[in-house]
């Protein structure tokens, strides 16, 4: 079930001048290290195209027309192709 709420917070309309404040210190006390998002999307791709599920495109080509349409395959579909 989904509720929704109907009250706004004062900072919706009149957000505050310096913002809000935040730090993951702890977290990288604690041994943690952040991946950049960047290498994220980069492996998160690399890892899409090895496995079949986006296509590999050669250096220099273009996108091609139906990209979209093979985005939209059922992950069946893509292994058959």
């Amino acid at each position: 079930m989904f509720v929704w709420c109907v009250y706004r917070c004062k900072d919706e309309v009149n957000p505050p001048v310096k913002g809000y404040k935040f730090t993951n210190q702890r977290l990288k006390d604690l041994g943690m290290e952040f991946v950049p998002v960047l290498q994220s999307i980069y492996e998160t791709v690399k890892s899409l195209q090895e496995k079949g599920m986006l296509p590999v495109l050669p250096p220099g080509d273009d996108i091609p027309d139906n990209l979209h349409e093979q985005l939209m395959m059922k992950p069946a579909q893509l292994l058959r192709n």
